[in-house]
């Protein structure tokens, strides 16, 4: 009563993966277009602007990507420009460390590979150029004197700093 199949439309040279799970028919699962776009859930992912990687469709439900990892490692999305197999061809990385319960972003360091430049512990807090945030907000330079800048693009610039209904500027 089930039903597993793989499909190619030689006339439209595109390969689909189709399962059956509802006794009804089988269902196209996962498409690969000519272009060598990929669809999980989505049977046109040529259409979309970035469209290596299509997840899910405007079908009700969520969608999402899981990335599995144990608790003494992290998982990873990785952003490349190069094919070298070193440490320095990562341009940029959002990682969640399972050991500390925290979410990372990396950006580029100069001598390869990449560097974490902002943090968000498990407690809500957040850090920029900070790996152990103290508060709330926590910002971070080792060289630079000027750490924070606010800036308005009108003449009305005003900062409201509230401590519970109390209100100054």
């Amino acid at each position: 009563d089930r039903e597993c199949r793989l499909e190619s439309a030689w006339g439209n040279s595109f390969f689909t993966f189709h399962t059956q799970s509802d006794g009804v028919g089988a269902g196209e699962r996962l498409r690969i277009a000519p272009d060598g776009a990929v669809g999980v859930g989505n049977s046109t992912p040529s259409t979309q602007y970035y469209k290596n990687l299509v997840v899910g469709s405007n079908n009700a439900g969520s969608w999402g990507i899981t990335v599995r990892t144990n608790s003494a490692n992290s998982g990873n999305l990785a952003f490349s420009d190069t094919d070298s197999a070193n440490a320095g061809r990562y341009d940029g990385r959002i990682s969640y460390e399972h050991t500390d319960q925290s979410m990372r972003f990396h950006t580029n360091a100069a001598a390869g590979g990449t560097t974490e430049k902002l943090r968000i512990t498990s407690g809500g807090n957040v850090g920029i150029n900070s790996t152990i945030p103290d508060g709330v907000l926590d910002l971070y330079h080792a060289t630079n004197n000027t750490i924070l800048n606010v800036k308005s693009g009108d003449s009305g610039s005003v900062i409201n700093l509230i401590d519970n209904a109390t209100r100054s500027s």
